[in-house]
Formats: C-alpha cells, structure tokens, sequence
C-alpha cells in the first residue's frame, strides 16, 4: 500500500524532473522512475480489484424488488413466467377436459391460487357450471366439448357469454377454435 509520505516523495521527483532535458537526466532518476511507477502501477491494480474471499467465487449479488424481496433477474424471470403460463395453461386443460371429475378442479383452483366457489368446494353444480363457463372461453378446448358445455349451460337457465350463441341450426356461433 502506497503510503501519503510515499505519495509525496513521488510528485516532488516528477515535479523536480518535469522542467529537464532527457539528457540531463542521470542514470540513477530513470532507476528511480521506474520503481516509482512499478509502484504507481502496483497501487493501481490493488484498488481496480475488489478484495478476494476465500470460497465465495460461487455467489452472486442478488436483485431486490420494492418489499426487499430477492427476485431473479430479468432473462431469468422472463422464462420462468413462459414456463409458468404454459404449465397454468396445461393444468387448466387437464382440469376442464375432465368436466365430470371436479376432483382435477379443486386441485387446479388450490395450486393456482383461484377462491371456492361461494358454497364451497361441496357445491358441486356451481363448480361444474364455472367449469363449463370456463371451457367455452379456452380456445385449446374443441368445438364439440364447447357446443356441449353451451347447451349444458343453456339447459340449466344460464346465459351465454357476450357474444357468443347458439343459432337456428344448432351452432356454437362466438368462440374460439384451436388452431388446425
């Protein structure tokens, strides 16, 4: 470490050398010169590099949000919330392809954080018309489970969603189909 004693001893040189020719500089000045500025040099890279602790290379400095809650950072963040849509999605699929085993409902509505119905989770009809209100806004759902669910829906007095109806001829008119 360069001492302040030090420190001076190296401005007063230089300034001493500053107003000289090359040629009026000794041998002795230039041996001088480059200890200083190997030691210039040495002082440099000790405050360039932060101090080195043994057996932490591992760790990396962890990102806060506004609640001082560490979250990951943003490529990190960004794959898990395509991975966690697409896994909501898959649940949801499952969940309302099996319309009559309200049992993958509950277990979908728990794990995703969804409330109960407003009986409960033994009020079955309202379960089961939520899942098939449900079924007619997933686009992943083929037409036949929908157009069945709208005439469930339609048979138990339910309106449809807006926009979507049943016409003259017995087609689901208003939803969404999956892609071919």
């Amino acid at each position: 470490m360069l001492t302040a004693n030090r420190f001076d001893e190296i401005k007063t040189f230089t300034a001493a050398l500053h107003g000289k020719k090359v040629a009026d500089i000794a041998v002795d000045d230039i041996t001088k010169m480059a200890v200083m500025l190997a030691e210039l040099a040495a002082e440099i890279e000790r405050l360039r590099t932060p101090a080195q602790v043994p057996g932490r290379g591992h760790l990396k400095s962890i990102v806060l949000d506004a609640q001082g809650k560490p979250v990951a950072p943003p490529p990190i963040a960004q794959q898990l919330a395509v991975e966690r849509r697409e896994q909501y999605d898959a649940d949801r699929f499952e969940a309302l392809m099996a319309i009559n085993d309200q049992s993958l409902w509950k277990k979908f509505s728990l794990r995703w954080g969804l409330a109960p119905p407003p009986g409960g989770w033994d009020n079955t009809l309202a379960i089961n018309n939520v899942m098939h209100m449900v079924r007619l806004g997933v686009k992943d759902i083929p037409y036949f489970d929908k157009h069945l669910s709208a005439v469930t829906l339609r048979s138990r007095g339910h309106a449809l969603p807006k926009g979507v109806y049943i016409d003259d001829q017995g087609t689901l008119i208003g939803v969404e189909l999956p892609d071919a």
